[in-house]
């Protein structure tokens, strides 16, 4: 009977404190048990929210989400918006280090020009804003537009942008840009006008008008589709594409290209080698990671880098990342010369370190970010400013129908930093999905997706923010509920508590809100170490939606050689 009376004194001591703790805003996650994790969701008198903050939750749908960094903790989001019912459209929200929207509800208007805007794409203006990048169908088939927009929310170019390229009748296409270094930016495309090739246009910061040929700059005189591009952090851009093959190609300040007339041969390996992605090497080159089939009928990761004089690094064809089948590459520097490469591996998360020379550093194969239940997938990466990075992705755990958002945290050495298969971002109601984020400055990131809590046919655009808490003795609040079901720790609880209960009850502790809640970390915290010593896919994309104005993102006719 001493010990039951013991117990509900305890819980209710322990209620008190941690309701008196609320003030931290850490989330309690119902599936996670954390104790001294160092990353938690929101921070003190913010507006981020348990499963996110708002970004837009206008009518209709809202998706296809872009993020860069604003600089000052925050982060600028853009997207494809279908608010008008009748096309889409570009908009854009800035939100704050303390997750408050600092633009007009529901977001700026980027491009509202009658007709269709798709694929938005981003990157910062090195000065609080945005340059945003798109495909747009006002001229009868689709052009690539851009327009600026600065931190205040003020878009600073022509009205619904300005022209990159418009080539009549021929489709230019999935755009993809870096910062120029001087407040404009690079634009890469996939261009038809004579076959199926890569052309890029540098915008300038002050009026958008381009800097180089009109129309853009052939890349490369082999073909090409889907490019990617990064900063050579000299005034240009380093840009890798695959037709059947992977190519790169560098090109200066003034549009003039720095290799090959058709491009560096980044991996020509038997059958086919697709969906390159890539980061500044930090020395003028870049790190480019890519699915291979040479092994048919199984996909690999393999990686190469090109030198800034376009000489490819390493083994040729690459030095392998996983033979694992695997896929959906993302990639983000290490901080070092190196990469750290995030994938799919058996539709679970993996990821691998490889360094300046070409040698794997963790686990061959890579280390695993998550191995839950069902299938997880779309991963995206960025560093974390101290050789590590964050990972986010695409969550089936608890059923394909209800996709939700996770992300993880690994260090320089290959150990993950957070509770083990991810910290829950978003588990509400419905889909979320295509998860994208960017640093926060500070060691964490913000993460934006396309989220249908509120049903299949209302799109919405959610963000949030995870962050670092460097301070060893933080702890993360706990439910009673978990804390009842972590065995044995309440009859542990009940015998160490038991001498000190006239402390307890005296009134000058129980006033003393920080005294309490420091007794149950220590008590806690010697329970934890007592219990260790103890101790003994496929990728899946956006449903297809009933709107023709949505096209079908087409893969390139590949050569004879992939068709084996």
């Amino acid at each position: 009977m001493k010990k039951k009376v013991s117990l509900v004194i305890i819980m209710m001591f322990l209620s008190f404190t941690l309701i008196t703790s609320a003030k931290s805003n850490v989330s309690i996650f119902s599936n996670n048990f954390l104790l001294n994790s160092n990353s938690k969701i929101s921070t003190s008198e913010t507006a981020w929210t348990d499963n996110g903050t708002e970004i837009s939750v206008m009518a209709n749908y809202q998706e296809e989400v872009a993020i860069c960094s604003d600089g000052a903790g925050g982060a600028i989001i853009a997207w494809q918006d279908y608010r008008s019912g009748s096309n889409y459209d570009i908009y854009a929200q800035r939100v704050r280090a303390d997750g408050n929207v600092a633009w007009t509800t529901g977001g700026v208007a980027i491009c509202t020009q009658t007709s269709v805007q798709l694929y938005p794409k981003i990157c910062s203006d090195g000065a609080g804003g945005a340059i945003i990048a798109w495909q747009d169908f006002r001229g009868g088939s689709f052009d690539i537009y851009a327009q600026k927009i600065i931190a205040s929310g003020v878009v600073t170019w022509t009205g619904n942008g300005v022209v990159v390229c418009a080539v009549a009748i021929t489709n230019e296409q999935y755009p993809e840009l870096c910062s120029d270094g001087a407040g404009g930016a690079i634009i890469t495309w996939q261009d038809e006008r004579s076959g199926l090739n890569i052309y890029a246009q540098r915008v300038l910061s002050s009026t958008g008008v381009s800097n180089w040929t009109p129309n853009g700059i052939l890349v490369a005189s082999s073909s090409g589709a889907y490019p990617e591009i990064c900063s050579d952090e000299a005034g240009g851009a380093v840009m890798t594409w695959e037709i059947g093959d992977i190519f790169a190609q560098r090109v200066n300040s003034t549009g003039n290209l720095q290799w090959s007339a058709s491009g560096v041969t980044v991996c020509n390996a038997t059958d086919s080698q697709s969906n390159p992605k890539l980061v500044n090497d930090g020395s003028g080159g870049a790190i480019i990671a890519w699915e291979d089939h040479r092994n048919n009928p199984v996909y690999e990761i393999y990686a190469r880098r090109v030198t800034a004089a376009g000489a490819p690094q390493w083994a040729d064809d690459g030095e392998v990342i996983c033979t694992t089948s695997s896929g959906s590459p993302q990639i983000c520097s290490d901080g070092g010369g190196g990469a750290i490469i995030a994938y799919v591996k058996s539709s679970d998360i993996s990821v691998q370190r490889i360094n300046s020379a070409g040698t794997v550093q963790w686990t061959p194969n890579g280390e695993n970010i998550c191995v839950a239940g069902n299938t997880q997938n779309q991963p995206q990466i960025c560093s974390d400013g101290a050789g590590g990075a964050i990972i986010t992705w695409t969550d089936e755990r608890v059923g394909a129908s209800s996709d939700d958002i996770y992300a993880q945290k690994i260090n320089p050495n290959g150990n993950v930093q957070w509770t083990f298969n991810g910290i829950v971002i978003c588990n509400a109601s419905g889909v979320q999905e295509k998860s994208q984020l960017c640093a926060d400055g500070t060691g964490g990131a913000i993460i934006a997706w396309d989220d249908e809590r509120t049903g299949v046919n209302d799109d919405d655009i959610y963000a949030q923010k995870i962050q670092r808490n460097p301070s060893s003795d933080w702890v993360t609040p706990i439910s009673l509920a978990a804390l009842a079901s972590y065995g044995g720790l309440i009859e542990d609880i009940t015998k160490m508590i038991e001498g000190f209960l006239s402390i307890l009850l005296s009134p000058m502790v129980l006033g003393s809100i920080v005294l309490g809640q420091t007794f149950v970390i220590v008590i806690l915290s010697s329970i934890i170490r007592r219990q260790r010593g103890t101790s003994g896919k496929r990728e899946k994309g956006k449903r297809p939606k009933t709107s023709a104005a949505t096209p079908q993102r087409k893969k390139p006719v590949k050569s004879e050689k992939d068709k084996k």
